[in-house]
């Protein structure tokens, strides 16, 4: 059939009805290849530079509570990705993290954790978990060069829960004896 004998059909939508699956922001990404190069455990100077230049940014997250504040239900809604996702995020994380930052909002904060994620379009995803030091808060900072893989991760509230749920998760496993918790001890 040419497309000329279809221009005259009549075209409708189709919904099709059913739950919804929800895919872990975290599939298309990998390490970014500016920081992990020759498979390194990260570069820290590029990272910085990364960070630095990276014009999309969201409120940084305070997640020292982060254990707490998850009901059951949610805990069995975000635990989809398991530990292919821990994989993900402990790949993707830099060795080394023994400095001082800027943190949230330029205040003075201890680094816990940095991660250097690459989306399949190319852009970068930089996360900076960081402990505030005059009041114990642990913040999730997320910035990025490419608006839309930002707004992928954690455009929504419930992306963005899933997002800081598998991140902080990877690092604070309950079975490594983590948890937010103990983070302030």
């Amino acid at each position: 059939a040419s497309i000329e004998e279809h221009e005259d059909d009549d075209l409708s939508d189709l919904t099709l009805v059913g739950e919804t699956v929800p895919i872990c922001p975290f599939v298309g990404l990998g390490p970014c290849p500016l920081v992990f190069f020759g498979g390194s455990d990260g570069d820290p100077a590029a990272f910085s530079f990364l960070w630095n230049s990276a014009e999309h940014r969201c409120q940084a997250a305070d997640v020292s509570s982060w254990d707490e504040e998850l009901g059951e239900r949610d805990r069995a809604i975000f635990q989809y990705g398991g530990s292919s996702v821990r994989h993900i995020a402990e790949t993707c994380r830099l060795s080394s993290v023994a400095d001082t930052s800027g943190g949230s909002g330029g205040t003075d904060a201890i680094v816990l954790a940095r991660w250097a994620f690459c989306g399949w379009n190319g852009g970068n995803l930089l996360c900076v978990l960081s402990q505030i030091a005059k009041d114990s808060r642990v913040m999730l900072d997320v910035r990025s060069d490419d608006r839309n893989l930002l707004h992928c991760a954690v455009g929504s509230n419930d992306a963005r829960r899933r997002y800081i749920f598998d991140l902080i998760d990877e690092v604070f496993s309950p079975e490594e004896g983590g948890g937010s918790k103990n983070l302030m001890q």
